[in-house]
Parts: C-alpha cells; structure tokens; sequence
C-alpha cells in the first residue's frame, strides 16, 4: 500500500474530518518518517497517534502506545479495545499485565524503557507512540523517557505528542540528533478559543455581590479597560504577613502595587461561583483548587444549591456501579459524601486519594454530562480526557513540595486547555478567582507571559547502567548515551549560544572603537563587564559540559564497585540480581536481596518490608505497629541506605531518595486482613493513597521476584513473594485492577445493589466544612486581621507548625 493510499484509508474510516496540521503529520509518518506533534491539549493530537497504530497494522507489525502515569493508561487501553477489539490491544503498567502478546500494546513509559534497556525484542514493532512527550522535563520520571527515545530501534518511526513548549524545535532537534529523520508539526491555535474572566467580589463583604470583567477575549488580546480598572486589585495580605512564599516585601520579594494597602475583599463560597455559572450557561465546569480538603470544601458548601432535577437517578446509578464494593468499603466517607452530598447536588470531587473506582465514577459522569461540576487538584490536568466548558481557577497559588508559588504559565495553559469542547462550544472560558495573595497584576502575567521552556531532567539509573554494563568497555557505551541525551544537547545549545554572543559582543565593541563614535569611559566599562561576564559562563559551561558525563560513568562505577557490581570493570556475580530491579531505591533493594536479608520474614512482613519503598507523596502519616523482625529489619535498612545515599553523595550522585520514616505497618495490617477503612483511619492516609501504595508494593514485589530468579541468592525467596503478593491482592485492591481494564460493571436494575448512606452530619464532615449558606469556607486568619487592625499581636506569638507527631510503633507480639 502506498503511503497516499494509506492515508486515504484510514481518513476515510473516520467519522469526522481531519485538521490540517493531523494531515501533515499523518502524511510524514505514512512516509516512514517519525513526527513530533507541539498542539494545545484537546486540539486532536491522539488521532495522530492511532495512525501509527493503523499504519503499524497494515504492514502485519505490533504497535506501542506509551503514556506517563498508569491511569492515562489503563484509559487509553479501554478506548483502544473499543477500537481495535478486545483481542488486538494488551497493557503493560507494571502491577498489570493483560493480553502481552497483543499487537497493540499499551503501557506507562517506564515499562518500554525496562524492555528496551533489558533487550525485549522489539523487531516486529512498526510504530512507537509517546503520548504527552513533554512530560521528560519531570524530575521524577523524565529520565525515562530520554533513555526510551535514545534506545529505540533507529529503524521504527515515533509519534511524539507534546503539548505546546517554546522550545518544541530544540526538543525535535535532539530528538532527530537521537533517532534519525523526524518532521516537525507545530500547532498553536485552540481548537475551541478561549476566554478570561476575572471575579472580583464587592468591597463590603456583606453584601456578597461580584463582578465579573473579561480580561483577554477570546482572540488574545487584552481587554484594556478592564484591565485599567483591576489593576489595584488583589494581593493586599502579601505585604503585611509572612505567608509560605510570601514575605514582608509582598508574593516573592515584589513591589507592591498601587492602591494594594486596602482592606482584602471577601473569597466567595464555591457554590455563588457555580450558581453564576450556571446561570451564564457555563457549566459544565472544572474547578481547580491545589489542595484535597480544599476540593472536598469546596464541594460541600454547594448543599447550599438545589438537588439538581436528576438527583435520584445520579445515587442509583452510582450504586449501580460501585456494587461491587464490599460493604466495609460502601461505608467509607468518600463513598458516603460522593453520594449522600456531593452527587445530588450534581458535584463531585476528583484527586488522588479517591479510591480508583470512585475516580473512574466521577470521570465517567463527567463525561457523560451527568455533572455541573468537578472539584479537582491539578492532577486531573494531566492527559485524562474530561473536556469542559469552563474551568475556574480557584487559586494561584500551589504548593510545590517546597514551597507555596505562583502558578507557572505552562500549569495554567494545561488546566485551561480543558476548556471549550470541541464541536459543542463556540468558545470556552477561564474563569480566575480574585485573591487576597495574589494581586490582578501577577495573575495577568501569568496569563500573558511565554511559556517556560522544556528542560531535561535526565540523571543516571542503575538498572540501565547496569543493563547495559555487560563488559569493560560498555563503560564507553554507557558514557554515550548520557552523552547523547537532552541534558546534554541543551548544554552543547548553551556553548553555542554563549560562543556566538560573546563572538557578537567582540564585534560590536570593535567596530564601536573603531569607529566615529566615541565610546564614554561608563560604555566601555559596562561593555568590558558585560564581555568578562559572558566570557566566565562559556568557560564553566566547556568545563561542565566537558566532564558532566565522563563524572557520571566514573561516580557510577565507584559506587556499583562499592557494593560489588563491578569488579575492575566487569560485572560481578551480583549484577543480574540489580538489572532486574527498576525502582529508583534498586541498589538498596538488591542489597536486601542478596544479603539474604529477607529471607527470615513471614509474607505480611515481606509485603509489609517492601512498601516502605513505595510511599513517594510526602504527608502527615501515622506510623501503625511492626513486629519485632521488621523493627531489626529497619534498623538495618535505615543504615544500609543510609550508606547509599552518602556513597553517591561522595562521587556527585542523585539517584536514590530518602525512605519516609512514619509510613510503616499499613501493608503489614492489610496482608493480616484488616479492613481498609480502619488501617486508613489509623494510619492518618486518605483510602486512595493507601490502594496506590498497595498497588506499588505488588509492583516491587513482581520487580524482587524477578530479580530473585536470577540466581541462587534468592531461590528461597521466591515462594514468600509469590504468598506476599496472594495476600496483598484482595479487596478493593484486587477489584480496582479488574475495573482499570474493563470499567467500573454496568448499571443494573437489581435490588440489592441498594444500601443505606452512612454520612456524617454537615456540622461534622471529616474536614471543617459545613457547607452552609452562613459559613464561607477559607475566611481571613483572626491574627492577620488583628495585624491589619494595628492590634497587638504579642500574646499570639505560637505559630502552629503542622509537624508530624513522633508516635513510637509498638511492639507486636
């Protein structure tokens, strides 16, 4: 079939038709060129993707379907099956695995770059996808995809998907310097255009009255007058309280702005915003707020709306599809407020300590139009198809694990490319939330300004070290591809630019010398200043760039020799036990492993050992009891890793992360058979961030098990994983599997799929909300209003610092 043929065929099996940028993609790739695609979110970029698919088809070869989080996943695997046939598409996420022989294969990026760097074969691939490709500017799992991309097979074309970057050229270049011909398709207008208001309440807080001024129309540009009017408006906390990230001097150090000195407006309750919404025909909405008691407060005060006329059949239908929920977990609270609060208001919260299922629900209603609103975190942002009409951006302000900051313009474009619906809207609309932090002015720069740039967050892992280690001299092997990846190709970018700036600078000094023009003795000091500046930064980045992988490898190999994976160059005995662990803890994982350190636990405890490695969201936990084993054990870990962490610290390393120190004893409670509700209780966790740490936990243990095949070291342990794993996958754990692939189980008209709902009274909700009329949620602190009043504040100098009690775990006996 000729590639104008091919292109034909599968137009012609669409239902629409297609953009001219889809046209040109699909056409390069039909040329066995691969492509990289830099549109807006909800713009068509995944029907460029199914091509690669179809075309891989066609020519009787597999295809990869990569994304970067496992819900986008397990997603993509359900629409493909709709598709292809249930038969034709497979899922690989680690923890799941269904239909691996398949010729469509769906997985996160980190199981294609484990196949790749262990050499899977993947002769008989025709077509690569990376879904949300500018996800390698993660720090947490962008490696992965640079080791992907830089891995293979020259030969198969790649269709990467990104959002728009400003530097998606420079990510095309590296990406066509790493795998050969790529045709770049850049695209940068919105499928649906979009529009930005600014709610701005009444000074008198009282009369809970508001504005709402559109700021840029939905061509681009800004609405100046409107813009003239607000420009004294917001921030007026950020000057007089310390406040995260904010200080004294105002957000960040700024200058205040004028009129900023006025008393701070009051933050209206979520449910005025949606009955606006609503009553401007702008709903359905997503409403985005960067905190999960924030979502659920939000969520709540919305009882203060009318049920909404399909009330009874949203409760019957949600219970419907969580029957399958055993009847402990039918009474968890977030069942409970999903159905008993939120539900007949037509709302719904969304965030990751939602049970898998009750997410995958409210994705559905959503989708479906069943709901006027979603509260969501940031999370939701990501890939998950839930296009909207309008999203409100309730704060600007987030924090980031370090501190509290402001929004950058590439978070905002993502959260607002979810609104506007393709063929339903003529436009979509942004709706920003005035701020007492935050002032007018700052948020129109966060509106206005160009988006950051893509910048690569590559760092060395152990398993592909060592995976690709075979002999002495792959130290050179491994040393190019670090060589070779993003970070590196922007550190070449940046000596050629440093070069040709400090070339332009001696040219213009030069002629200006040389010249008529008599330079004054200020000119020639500011430009001698500016040339020895220039001068000093391409000198450090040849040095960097010249030994940045050449200290890599050689801080690689120290540490690996440390602990006896390489001996004199050449691996040792011990390396096949580390290549097959891929987690970012591997080295001290294998260490475990082949110190026959757990080899004495009982199956809970193993379970309970290994997630300790799999918490990675940092939070107040409550630590529940460990046996007396798993208290030695600990200690033992505590300074093997220790040891780690200060070997690669020696040699220049970020490999391995910290273990948290209160996440302990909840595995070991959930493989003895507990309930869920009360481990979480217990424990201080939100249900979904329990199941997720579960799910990784039954990751590790497929990782060990594998690992502990590989020789005699771990024959013993094999059968206690095989145990540990049986006792992990019960419950809601086990079914929140079955559900990702298939979808929650359909409707039926049975009546026992009823139960009574067990939900807390509105005085007491679990998170300070009651969600009345009277009471509006996030009010001005008492001591900030006593500051702003001139009150003396010396009798309140305690500040309340939310540290984590110390609570010592018992002993088991």
């Amino acid at each position: 079939m000729s590639p104008e043929e091919l292109v034909q065929a599968f137009t012609t099996s669409l239902p629409y038709q297609l953009d001219d940028f889809q046209l040109d993609a699909i056409k390069a790739l039909a040329n066995h060129h691969s492509v990289l695609v830099a549109a807006p979110t909800g713009t068509g970029k995944t029907v460029v993707g199914q091509f690669g698919m179809f075309m891989a088809r066609q020519y009787n070869a597999r295809a990869i379907y990569t994304t970067p989080i496992k819900a986008l996943s397990n997603q993509k695997y359900r629409d493909f099956r709709a598709i292809w046939g249930d038969d034709q598409v497979g899922l690989l996420t680690g923890d799941v695995v269904v239909n691996r022989e398949a010729p469509i294969l769906v997985m996160t990026t980190e199981v294609l770059r484990n196949m790749l760097v262990t050499g899977a074969s993947v002769e008989d691939v025709g077509a690569i996808v990376f879904d949300e490709v500018h996800y390698m500017g993660d720090a947490e799992r962008g490696t992965a995809w640079e080791e992907a991309i830089l891995l293979a097979p020259k030969g198969v074309p790649l269709v990467c998907l990104s959002a728009t970057v400003p530097n998606a050229a420079e990510v095309a270049e590296w990406i066509r310097d790493a795998h050969g011909e790529l045709s770049c398709v850049f695209h940068e207008q919105r499928a649906v255009p979009l529009e930005h208001r600014y709610w701005l309440p009444d000074a008198d807080p009282e009369k809970h009255t508001f504005k709402v001024f559109t700021v840029l129309n939905d061509v681009g540009e800004v609405v100046t007058e409107n813009a003239r009017r607000l420009r004294a408006v917001g921030g007026e906390l950020a000057g007089r309280v310390r406040w995260g990230g904010v200080s004294s001097g105002g957000f960040r150090g700024e200058s205040r702005e004028v009129g900023s000195d006025k008393d701070p407006r009051e933050m209206p309750a979520a449910w005025r915003v949606l009955r606006y919404l609503e009553g401007e025909e702008l709903t359905p909405a997503i409403y985005f707020l960067f905190s999960r008691r924030a979502t659920e407060e939000a969520a709540s005060s919305c009882v203060a709306l009318k049920p909404v006329p399909h009330a009874q059949e949203l409760i019957r239908d949600a219970k419907a599809r969580l029957s399958d929920l055993s009847p402990e977990d039918r009474n968890l609270r977030q069942v409970a407020m999903l159905l008993g609060r939120f539900l007949p208001r037509g709302v719904a919260v969304h965030h990751a300590g939602l049970l898998p299922q009750v997410k995958l629900l409210v994705e559905e209603f959503f989708q479906a139009g069943k709901l006027r609103a979603v509260f969501a975190t940031d999370t939701l942002a990501l890939g998950i198809n839930m296009p909207a009409r309008t999203v409100v951006i309730g704060e600007m302000l987030k924090y980031d694990g370090q501190s509290r900051r402001l929004l950058t313009p590439n978070e905002y474009r993502q959260m607002t490319g979810r609104a506007g619906r393709r063929g339903i809207d003529e436009r979509g609309v942004s709706l920003l939330m005035y701020s007492h932090w935050v002032t007018f002015a700052q948020t129109m720069r966060v509106l206005t300004s160009d988006l950051l740039p893509l910048e690569s967050a590559f760092r060395p892992t152990y398993s592909t070290a060592m995976n690709l280690w075979l002999r002495p001299e792959d130290e050179e092997r491994l040393a190019d591809l670090y060589a070779r990846s993003l970070r590196r190709f922007q550190h070449d970018r940046t000596l050629k630019e440093l070069t040709e700036r400090k070339q332009a600078l001696e040219d213009a000094f030069e002629a200006d010398r040389s010249g008529e023009k008599q330079l004054s003795r200020e000119e020639v000091r500011e430009r001698t200043h500016e040339l020895s500046r220039v001068d000093y930064e391409l000198r450090r980045a040849r040095r960097e760039a010249t030994i940045e992988a050449r200290r890599t490898v050689e801080g690689l190999a120290r540490v690996l020799e440390r602990y006896d994976y390489l001996r004199d160059g050449q691996p040792t005995p011990k390396a096949p036990y580390l290549r097959s662990l891929f987690d970012t803890n591997a080295l001290t994982l294998s260490e475990l492993l082949t110190n026959q350190q757990l080899e004495a636990l009982e199956p809970p405890e193993l379970a309970e050992a290994l997630s300790w490695f799999a918490m990675d969201r940092e939070g107040a936990v409550r630590g529940l009891p460990l046996t007396r084993r798993l208290h030695r054990l600990r200690e033992i870990l505590d300074a093997l890793h220790g040891g780690v962490l200060r070997e690669e610290e020696r040699h220049g390393l970020q490999m391995s992360r910290p273990l948290p120190v209160d996440f302990h004893g909840v595995a070991l409670a959930w493989a003895e058979g507990h309930e869920l509700a009360t481990i979480a209780q217990r424990a201080r966790l939100q249900e979904g961030d329990l199941v997720g740490a579960l799910q990784k936990t039954l990751d590790l243990v497929g990782q060990l098990r594998g690992a502990a095949m590989q020789g005699p070291l771990g024959t013993r342990l094999v059968p206690l994983l095989d145990e540990a794993d049986g006792l992990l996958r019960r419950g809601v754990v086990s079914a929140s599997y079955q559900w990702a692939i298939g979808g929650l189980p359909e409707a039926t008209d049975e009546e026992d799929v009823d139960w009574d709902v067990q939900l807390l009274p509105e005085e007491d909700n679990g998170f300070g909300s009651t969600g009345s009329r009277d009471r509006r949620p996030r009010r001005i602190p008492p001591f900030v209003l006593r500051k702003m009043r001139g009150l003396d504040t010396s009798r309140d100098k305690t500040v309340r610092s939310g540290a984590r009690s110390a609570i010592k775990p018992r002993k088991r006996r």
